[in-house]
């Protein structure tokens, strides 16, 4: 099964991301590259489907320099949607794509946790003669 460019569409709609068309169909694209790896490890449609949607809705939550998170008509209707931090999306996106693709066919892909900081450690040891204070 092919997943359609419209299908990935309605879905970044209904998630209020928007990502321009152009890197879309390159980003289905690039995903195609491992369909072979999905059909080899048997994975069914619907799997293949949603790893199309979630994977590209995790890119494009890296893209996207913001979101609109209320939105408001003349005639004074009004709407708001709450969808929680980056690193928040990015843990739940990450936790469907994990249970979709165990064989990790994608895993390249996948950008960093956002939440996961880098850190260092030096340790430092007075050698086998212990310090010495004058």
């Amino acid at each position: 099964m092919a997943v359609t460019i419209e299908e990935v569409q309605e879905y970044l709609e209904g998630q209020q991301i928007e990502i321009p068309e152009s890197m879309l169909i390159r980003l289905m694209a690039r995903i195609a590259k491992y369909e072979q790896c999905f059909i080899d490890h048997g994975y069914d449609e619907n799997d293949i489907y949603f790893i199309y949607c979630y994977l590209i809705a995790m890119l494009g939550l890296f893209g996207a320099d913001g979101r609109i998170k209320s939105q408001g008509a003349p005639n004074s209707a009004s709407r708001s949607f709450q969808f929680g931090t980056l690193g928040e999306r990015w843990k739940s996106l990450n936790a469907l794509l994990l249970q979709l693709d165990p064989e990790g066919c994608v895993s390249s892909l996948i950008p960093a946790d956002p939440d996961q900081k880098d850190s260092c450690a030096l340790f430092v040891s007075p050698g086998p003669g212990g310090c010495v204070f004058e």
